[in-house]
Parts: C-alpha cells; sequence; structure tokens
C-alpha cells in the first residue's frame, strides 16, 4: 500500500477546492482567510495523517 503525499500542487489544489466549498473560511473556526496561503489544511485534515 502506498501513501499519497501532498506535495505542494496537490496541497494548492485541495486548498482551492476547499475555499471554494467554504467560502474562503474555515471550515471549523469559520474564520476568514484572504489568501490560501494564510489557509491550513489541519482542520480539515489533520496533520497526523499527511506526512509533509
Amino acid at each position: 500500500m502506498s501513501i499519497r503525499r501532498l506535495d505542494s500542487v496537490r496541497r494548492r489544489i485541495r486548498k482551492e477546492r476547499l475555499a471554494r466549498r467554504h467560502g474562503a473560511r474555515c471550515a471549523y473556526c469559520r474564520a476568514c482567510f484572504s489568501d490560501l496561503k494564510a489557509a491550513t489544511l489541519d482542520h480539515v485534515v489533520p496533520r497526523s495523517l499527511y506526512p509533509t
């Protein structure tokens, strides 16, 4: 079984999809972010589940 890592391209694509779905807000705390670079994936995908 191979683990698919979130490289920078896949991370950016995932952030864009989540921003469209949740409206540039955190999915849990609803805090706004002005730029995708400010957004993190650890609220949606826990850091323990991805190794990068």
